[in-house]
């Protein structure tokens, strides 16, 4: 199983995103409809929106069908969110636009993948447990922890 990692608008210019999200995700369909055992995780709600905007149909349809057959993972997280300047409700929000994919792709979205950051709230399991996800894979990035 594999996943990626793209800062918005640090990794490239922001404009250029959705065109490099979409052929990464594509290659990420293509591993998966070749061989069985691949797995992909999309790390935020944000590549998965790019994507939708940019896709053929085919492409949506092959993305959502690996989804619900549980090959390809959509984290609930919308961002890699500096979660200890969020307040609760702000929290809250951030996994909205989660519920709304969830709810217009007919597709599950159980654990939140929060990387490079220094840290987090203890706010945060609460968010995502009110919003229905029971797991969280986080990847502090220890050089700004001090």
């Amino acid at each position: 199983m594999h996943t990626s990692h793209w800062d918005y608008g640090f990794t490239d210019p922001p404009a250029n995103l959705p065109a490099l999200i979409r052929a990464h995700i594509n290659d990420a369909v293509a591993k998966c409809q070749g061989d069985a055992r691949h797995r992909y995780t999309i790390e935020s709600v944000w590549m998965f929106e790019d994507y939708m905007s940019v896709a053929s149909q085919t492409e949506k349809d092959n993305l959502l069908a690996l989804i619900r057959a549980g090959r390809i993972a959509l984290s609930s997280s919308y961002t890699g969110p500096h979660s200890g300047i969020m307040s609760p409700e702000e929290l809250n929000r951030w996994i909205y636009r989660a519920r709304r994919a969830r709810d217009a792709y007919n597709i599950t979205t159980r654990t939140a993948h929060v990387d490079d950051n220094p840290g987090y709230t203890w706010a945060l399991p609460d968010a995502l447990a009110g919003s229905g996800v029971d797991r969280l894979v986080a990847g502090c990035n220890t050089a700004f922890a001090n």
